[in-house]
């Protein structure tokens, strides 16, 4: 019996594994961090507004005291009966509010362990991607920050295709995503970088002259860390620091 034609069939299954993974990179499992971030992040806050809003039929009185998700994580991991809470807030345990049974409180106590769960998830997820950008590409890092860095990269497709993007594009990159509250701007100034703290810092007027410095320093980064590797952020980020201020000060 001739076993050639199982011998060329592993051959090819071979080969076709190593070329798949010749073209696996650090920016896909970047990639796929962020992807898995964002929808740990959805599941997060539709959970969160599930339970506050299931929590405060029973306890209204404390609602506008932890409507914030961190202070309402705080305020129930003392516990979820009205004593328990309003020991924590400094408020009276009476309430108008819809009175639960214990099993119903073991449910939200339930509901409760998994938000903590998915918010702990998140945080992970996010030193990761802090971690590997750090070690990787140290300039957008720095420039742009962990977060709009990965995103950036995500977006782009790769820190290749990032390098090669002039400035005015990485600036809007992201826009189409309809970041801002739904809506789609007509002429979009700014994607994702519109989170960075320079431009959230700026007055209103100001944060688009301000958005294209930080994308042309941005862009710069993802160069060096591309074409370099050098650690370049200290010098990019004290001219992108010079440029702002002359743009705050008018000069």
């Amino acid at each position: 019996m001739n076993d050639k034609p199982d011998s060329d069939n592993s051959k090819y299954v071979e080969e076709a594994k190593k070329r798949i993974k010749e073209q696996l990179s650090l920016d896909d499992f970047i990639r796929k961090l962020v992807s898995m971030e964002s929808e740990t992040k959805k599941a997060e806050n539709t959970l969160f507004k599930a339970l506050f809003d299931t929590y405060f039929l029973y306890f209204p009185e404390a609602a506008d005291l932890i409507r914030d998700k961190e202070a309402f994580i705080s305020a129930l991991s003392k516990g979820v009966k009205r004593d328990e809470i309003s020991s924590y807030l400094g408020i009276s345990a009476d309430s108008m509010g819809y009175n639960l049974s214990d099993s119903d409180l073991s449910a939200i106590t339930d509901s409760f362990n998994q938000l903590v769960g998915l918010s702990g998830l998140r945080t992970m997820i996010e030193l990761k991607i802090g971690s590997i950008l750090e070690e990787n590409y140290i300039n957008l890092f720095k420039v742009a920050g962990p977060d709009i860095a990965a995103k950036l990269i995500s977006l782009s497709g790769s820190l290749k295709n990032l390098s090669e993007m002039p400035s005015g594009k990485l600036q809007v990159l992201g826009a189409e995503k309809s970041i801002f509250g739904g809506k789609k701007a007509r002429t979009p100034k700014y994607g994702v970088i519109f989170f960075h703290p320079e431009i959230q810092a700026a007055s209103d007027k100001l944060k688009g002259r301000i958005a294209r410095v930080v994308a042309s320093k941005t862009s710069l980064a993802a160069k060096v860390d591309f074409f370099s590797k050098e650690d370049k952020s200290g010098l990019i980020l004290k001219k992108m620091r010079k440029e702002v201020d002359k743009i705050k000060n008018g000069t």
